[in-house]
């Protein structure tokens, strides 16, 4: 297999196409045919000419430009090339806690986090949590926990069953109560009674495994005491609403500069602001196209003061 290479051009190959056209033009103005014609025709001949001269002498210096400002894509740490670097997810937890931090600098409200119960970003939480010192309420999405009780509660009953509903609807409000070290303490017994193996026990362990580990951010009780979200519902919906409604139509295709302007602008609309950013808007183009290109940034009326009319007195 040969691989494919590629050389830098040299002004002698953009612009040869052009030297080519001069040197026509050159050799038809030496030649006897043009010493025979007038003054407007040889005018007419060198403005047609002259014209696709200027186009590939242009041509060629666009080839030439082209070639040194060629658009190298990122390249990621596996080694894949992509269209763009996408931020990290301790970037994006970074951004959404400085957000908050703009919106409460005092620390008077009370701050909540809804996790998966994956361990990276929830490291990537408490790193954050630990920078700003703020008290942050830790809550596991309760989707998520139904999931894995879903799974465990095929290990006893038939998919799609009324028992299986009833068994995972009973572990539910156990948990809701508060009582997640009942619910851990049945799922062994219920294993242990069946005699479980294979992918039956597989699924119960799986969820076991998970309860575990997130068994300090199941506080549903106080969660809900306290007025506090449970599950991601409602941020899921706002993403689809505010993103993948209006960035997944037919044949759309975007940048990331493009989209990320669409994305802040239909935000703006949909929590009501639009009409308080677009006086902003207008007030810092007056401020970037006008006011700073004068001293004391006070730009002169446009139009002359009008003068007084003056009236006949007799």
């Amino acid at each position: 297999m040969s691989a494919a290479t590629t050389t830098e051009p040299t002004n002698a190959d953009v612009f040869a196409s052009a030297a080519e056209k001069a040197a026509e033009m050159s050799e038809y103005l030496g030649s006897k045919e043009a010493l025979g014609q007038r003054h407007e025709e040889l005018e007419d001949y060198a403005e047609r000419e002259g014209r696709e001269w200027i186009r590939r002498i242009l041509q060629g210096h666009y080839d030439l430009r082209g070639a040194v400002e060629r658009v190298v894509r990122p390249r990621g740490m596996d080694g894949v090339l992509r269209t763009f670097l996408r931020p990290t997810a301790g970037a994006v937890i970074r951004d959404a806690f400085e957000q908050a931090r703009r919106r409460d600098p005092r620390f008077e409200r009370t701050w909540v986090v809804l996790v998966d119960g994956n361990r990276d970003p929830l490291r990537l939480v408490k790193k954050a949590v630990r920078k700003l010192g703020v008290s942050v309420t830790l809550v596991v999405d309760l989707i998520h926990v139904i999931e894995y009780l879903w799974k465990a509660a095929y290990a006893f009953h038939e998919d799609g069953s009324k028992e299986a509903e009833q068994w995972v609807q009973q572990r539910l409000m156990w948990l809701l109560q508060g009582e997640t070290a009942k619910v851990s303490d049945n799922l062994r017994r219920n294993a242990r009674a069946a005699h479980l193996e294979g992918p039956a026990l597989k699924s119960v362990t799986r969820c076991l495994r998970y309860l575990r580990g997130v068994r300090d951010y199941l506080g549903y009780a106080h969660a809900l005491e306290a007025g506090l979200p449970i599950a991601t519902g409602v941020i899921e919906g706002a993403c689809r609403y505010l993103v993948k409604d209006r960035m997944e139509r037919t044949g759309a295709r975007w940048s990331l500069v493009g989209a990320e302007a669409v994305l802040q602008l239909r935000a703006l609309r949909a929590s009501g602001d639009f009409d308080d950013y677009w006086v902003f808007h207008l007030e810092r183009e007056h401020q970037r196209n006008h006011l700073r290109r004068h001293a004391d940034g006070v730009a002169p009326a446009p139009l002359p003061a009008l003068k007084p009319r003056l009236q006949r007195m007799k």
